[in-house]
């Protein structure tokens, strides 16, 4: 597999994007609006992202596209949900969990 280090980097930099990482963990595939409600809930939501709906909305063109892109998640448009790929549980698992036990630690 041919992987985009600028493209994960970039997908990385945003915090909504690795709390959707650390949200897929579990390798089930989660709906959008699922994720959208999880994500409203938690502290790293902002009045840009106010609503449920708006956020659905942010996910679906902005957020899921370029983790996409980056080889990080899948989406089923069937089911309008994702679900991390190999390299997305990786990346989740080598480096995104370890910073979040050191910070907590």
């Amino acid at each position: 597999m041919n992987v985009n280090l600028d493209l994960v980097h970039r997908a990385l930099a945003d915090e909504i994007r690795r709390t959707i990482l650390a949200r897929l963990r579990t390798g089930e595939p989660v709906p959008l609006s699922a994720l959208a409600e999880t994500i409203a809930a938690s502290e790293i939501s902002t009045e840009v992202t106010s609503s449920v709906e708006t956020l659905r909305v942010e996910l679906y063109h902005v957020h899921v596209p370029l983790l996409c892109d980056a080889g990080l998640l899948e989406y089923d448009d069937r089911r309008s949900a994702v679900v991390l790929t190999d390299l997305g549980g990786e990346v989740e698992s080598k480096l995104l969990r370890p910073s979040v036990e050191v910070a907590q630690g």
